[in-house]
């Protein structure tokens, strides 16, 4: 190999996007290529060598390799590849990938393959800097430089680099089967090259594309040459490889002889030629050159001016010195042959390429096969068990994959979602009833590669959110025995009323008797002393549960205390006015004992006297105490108290739909009332025309269309009052 400074090669391009995304689910089967590197790199063209045969005999790749697809190392990301000729279908299927970055130690890509529907993607003109696999027919004249149409004719100094002759001289040059030939028949002895009558018949190729030599560049051919039979004073044929700049300055060239010469006899030989001036480093390697078959030619053209150059096996390297001041050239194909008689001797070019000078080539190591439907995992999915309709919930789905990046769609039937593309999602839904959620778990850089999770999750819906019950008290929730306590669940009810929510309720006493179940309002009377929680249970119609409790205190009896009331109300929504009739219950008294007199007060007020009940009337809302005491005939003192909690009352609502008849000239007003504590018992209707009506559904006859005020005044059954009004439309 020659060596030679200063040679660096400049990237002329960006390196485009060929990094596609391309669908990994579409293949079945793929292998990690684990890269090695002392230093980092970028924008580098690296090999691997596989053993394609064996797959294409176990019948998951096809014989032509044209599914093998390689990605970057999130396993998904498309990179432009190439397969050396040749090596496909054999145990040692050497592939080319420009990848762009390695870094200083490792780097993971994935090969796939497994899809026999696919065509192949392989592209040299995407890995290479340059690249001519000769597979086109025509040589392809934007690639390279030929001197011209006549470019088999003298090529003169200033456009080429090799003299050419006519095909009368038996030299022919043409691309067929993949190759790029040349070949002759006959001794040439009127070629003139750097003045001399050379006697060689030559062909030489160069690049279009010029490169940068100060970077360093590895170009490397396939070439077979055919040896020449004569006599062995005869030279037969040369052929090389190397960077030129024009016909005399021949950059870091080297040749091959396959017949004696006089600079040295039979072997590789590397030349520059600088202005002119030509500099030969001599023989690299001496002997016969086996010739009929095909080797690998590569020439590494170093940093500092270095050359190290492999033929069929056999390496090597020079060192030149200065380049000149030559920092860029184009690469150059050469071939010369001197036929004896009619002696055919010929060469063949199977395809050339260049790339990216690295000192040392990034090694690698396979890892083990893997079946693309294995890729993702899921753990689970989780929804909440319930939730009301438009409320927001989160379900979650825990998942994972060996590659890429997961992505997830949820959907579902009536169900938003706030986050459809993510992981975690807020959900609401639109109505009430079991319903079921799914979310898709895919690869966004193969979207086909996905799983389907769906859970039957019991979403238990209302039309509105479960109120929060507490226990009220009425009166003292401590006492003697015998201790008589209401309770009433209380919870603000103004959100759900118009839901007629349905409530069932449980009360445990905490006092081993059993639980009462339905009302909302209870007594219960404790009959030992002790200590008692009272438990609320209170559940919706949908299975919702609010539990509360409150404590109990029940201390010792005394003689003679009035422990229970018999009481009476006026409504059962205890609110104003509320008549309550009310008697004490007696305990039994031994003997003849009697109650003589007796009072009753409401708080502090003295209301009766001499009565075994009480009626009493109350107009204001609150939380008051019937109070009793009396004394017996044995001059001991009764005494006992009722709480009782009296709630304002609540006036109607209303609201008013009306429907128009213009031609019979009336309107017809029908209200939708509500009392939520009682009922309405009165209507009272005025038409904004001076008609008014009694009725709870109203007529009007209007004579005239236009905008009329419609007012209802309702009475409930507390004598309360409440007014609405409406502007209504009619038409005549």
């Amino acid at each position: 190999m020659c060596y030679s400074r200063y040679l660096k090669i400049l990237f002329l391009g960006l390196f485009l996007s060929f990094l596609l995304v391309f669908d990994v689910g579409a293949f079945s089967y793929r292998r990690s290529v684990v890269l090695s590197s002392g230093v980092a790199l970028s924008d580098i063209q690296v090999s691997f060598v596989l053993n394609t045969a064996s797959l294409v005999s176990a019948g998951k790749m096809r014989s032509d390799c044209g599914d093998l697809r390689v990605t970057d190392s999130d396993g998904a990301t498309f990179l432009p590849y190439w397969i050396e000729e040749g090596t496909c279908n054999t145990s040692s299927t050497r592939v080319w990938v420009r990848v762009p970055s390695v870094p200083s130690g490792s780097k993971v890509l994935y090969v796939y393959y497994g899809n026999s529907g696919v065509q192949s993607a392989a592209s040299g003109d995407s890995v290479f800097l340059f690249f001519d696999d000769f597979n086109d027919g025509v040589l392809n004249t934007s690639k390279w430089d030929t001197g011209g149409a006549n470019f088999n004719r003298y090529v003169s100094e200033n456009n080429g680099i090799f003299a050419l002759t006519t095909a009368d001289f038996g030299f022919s040059a043409n691309e067929s089967d993949g190759h790029y030939n040349i070949w002759g028949t006959k001794t040439v002895d009127t070629i003139n090259e750097e003045g001399v009558t050379s006697g060689w018949l030559g062909f030489g190729l160069r690049s279009v594309q010029s490169f940068g030599l100060t970077g360093g560049i590895i170009i490397e051919t396939s070439i077979i040459q055919g040896m020449a039979v004569g006599q062995a004073s005869k030279r037969g044929g040369l052929f090389g490889l190397g960077v030129a700049y024009d016909k005399d300055n021949l950059v870091d060239f080297f040749w091959m002889w396959d017949q004696s010469r006089t600079e040295g006899g039979n072997g590789v030989y590397c030349k520059r030629e600088i202005n002119g001036s030509r500099y030969s480093s001599g023989r690299l390697i001496s002997g016969d050159l086996q010739g009929g078959l095909y080797h690998r030619l590569t020439l590494k053209k170093t940093t500092a001016d270095e050359y190290y150059f492999n033929y069929g096996g056999i390496t090597g390297s020079r060192y030149f010195g200065s380049s000149g001041g030559v920092t860029s050239g184009r690469i150059a194909l050469y071939g010369a042959m001197r036929g004896q008689g009619d002696t055919i001797n010929y060469m063949k070019w199977n395809w050339i390429f260049a790339r990216k000078y690295v000192s040392s080539d990034p090694t690698f190591s396979l890892g083990a096969e893997e079946s693309i439907g294995n890729i993702i995992s899921i753990s689970s999915l989780s929804c909440p068990s319930s939730l009301l309709v438009g409320e927001v919930g989160q379900c979650s789905v825990v998942a994972s994959a060996s590659m890429g990046t997961l992505g997830y769609s949820w959907y579902g039937d009536g169900v938003s979602f706030g986050s459809p593309q993510a992981s975690q999602t807020s959900v609401s839904f639109s109505q009430s009833g079991m319903r079921r959620v799914y979310v898709d778990v895919y690869l966004v850089e193969a979207p086909s590669v996905r799983q389907t999770v769906s859970a039957d999750v019991d979403v238990v819906l209302a039309p509105y959110a479960m109120p929060e019950f507490s226990i009220r008290v009425s009166g003292s929730s401590s006492g003697q025995v015998p201790l008589t306590v209401i309770f009433s669940a209380e919870a603000d009810l103004s959100s759900v009323r118009q839901y007629d929510p349905q409530f069932t309720y449980r009360w445990d006493f905490g006092d081993g008797s059993l639980p009462v179940e339905g009302k909302r309002l209870v007594a219960h009377t404790y009959r030992v002393a002790g200590n008692y929680t009272v438990v609320l249970r209170v559940e919706d119609g949908y299975g919702r549960v609010s539990i509360s409790s409150v404590g109990v205190a029940v201390s010792e009896p005394q003689d003679l205390t009035v422990r229970q009331f018999k009481v009476y109300y006026s409504n059962k929504h205890m609110r104003v006015p509320l008549r309550v009739i009310i008697r004490p219950v007696l305990e039994y008294m031994p003997g003849f004992e009697r109650v003589e007199g007796s009072q009753w007060r409401v708080g502090t007020d003295l209301v009766a006297e001499n009565r075994s009940q009480l009626g009493v009337v109350f107009t204001q809302p609150g939380d008051f105490s019937i109070n009793f005491s009396g004394q017996t005939n044995y001059g001991r003192t009764l005494m006992g108290s009722f709480p009782i909690s009296v709630r304002p009352n609540q006036k109607p609502i209303c609201s008013m739909e009306y429907e128009d008849y213009p031609s019979y000239g009336y309107t017809k007003f029908t209200p939708s009332c509500v009392d939520p504590d009682g009922r309405v018992r009165a209507y009272f209707w005025e038409f904004g025309n001076g008609e008014t009506s009694k009725n709870r559904i109203g007529y009007a006859h209007y004579e005239r269309g236009g905008s009329y005020t419609v007012k209802l005044r309702v009475v409930d059954d507390s004598n309360e009052e409440a007014s609405f009004q409406w502007n209504v439309s009619v038409t005549r």
